[in-house]
């Protein structure tokens, strides 16, 4: 083997050499053949040249000029002719020319190819939803179809008002900020209601986050996983400043006003969210931020269930 390599690694070495001995002599011989067909080369340069010279280095700098005083721009759409600058821009062409080319749309933070694709995918999909439903469609499409069309009927949404939210809540034990004085806490338990969440297909991540995942690490078993929470707001850094961040305030008073459109008092209401509100910048106070949980392997505890009993 190892002799196989070697004689592999010699004959490449002089094919190279032969290839870089063949452009020479073609070189050499082309500027032998200009010479003596009459075509003289520019000894001097007159003021034609230097004048496109320094249009060329105007044009060349433009772009410099532009990275310096805006820190981060995107590049032309062209590659200056030839230069330290061409080198320099090489790698901010391809970035600098889209960017040039798509503009940020106004309900949109960013823009990227792949954002881009979720839109032409999404495009596609409601092309799909869209279109009358079939006999020879599955019954899963025209259940997807016939809900589609219904989140359009908003006059029939608006005579129910809150009346479908009113039961889905009596169904899971009653909200106490909207029943009052008249809530049984002893009838309560938060698993039962973490059950009722899974069954009605909404988000079960209560206290903590459960579900069943591929072990990682023997992608051919499936685990139970439990993880941490997830949180009203998109970080927990909103939480951990508290009220005085814009955002927290805004959420504490998204919960208030709708506590109230279900008939709760305001008062109580402000006092019992306020109180759940920090109950949840508790919890974020004992997650881990996203920078430690990076590392997969650290969050990676594998135990039987009777250890778990002793946690």
């Amino acid at each position: 083997m190892e002799r196989t390599l070697c004689g592999v690694t010699t004959v490449s070495m002089v094919m190279f050499l032969a290839m870089a001995v063949a452009l020479a002599v073609l070189g050499y011989h082309y500027q032998e053949n200009l010479g003596r067909s009459g075509v003289a080369l520019p000894l001097e340069r007159g003021p034609t040249h230097r004048k496109r010279r320094g249009r060329r280095r105007q044009r060349q700098a433009l772009p410099l000029a532009g990275l310096r005083q805006r820190r981060v721009h995107p590049a032309p759409e062209h590659e200056p002719e030839r230069g330290p600058v061409r080198k320099l821009l090489r790698s901010f062409v391809i970035v600098g020319g889209w960017v040039h080319r798509h503009l940020i749309p106004e309900d949109k933070s960013s823009l990227s190819q792949f954002s881009l694709i979720q839109d032409q995918l999404d495009a596609k999909l409601r092309t799909l939803v869209e279109e009358p439903p079939q006999d020879s469609e599955p019954g899963f499409i025209h259940k997807m179809k016939h809900m589609y069309r219904s989140c359009f009927n908003t006059s029939l949404i608006d005579s129910y008002a809150e009346e479908p939210l009113q039961k889905v809540l009596k169904v899971l034990g009653g909200w106490p900020v909207v029943e009052g004085p008249g809530w049984n806490a002893s009838k309560f338990h938060w698993l039962d209601a973490l059950i009722q969440y899974r069954n009605f297909g909404y988000s079960h991540d209560i206290l903590l986050d459960l579900s069943v995942i591929p072990d990682f690490r023997n992608n051919t078993r499936y685990i139970i996983d439990l993880d941490q929470t997830s949180l009203g707001l998109p970080d927990r850094t909103y939480l951990l400043k508290g009220l005085n961040d814009s955002a927290v305030a805004a959420y504490l008073k998204l919960m208030t006003e709708a506590a109230q459109l279900l008939g709760a008092d305001k008062k109580a209401a402000e006092t019992e969210l306020r109180e759940a509100l920090q109950f949840e910048t508790t919890l974020a106070n004992y997650s881990l931020p996203r920078e430690e949980r990076r590392n997969i392997s650290r969050l990676y505890n594998k135990m039987p269930l009777y250890e778990l009993k002793k946690l």
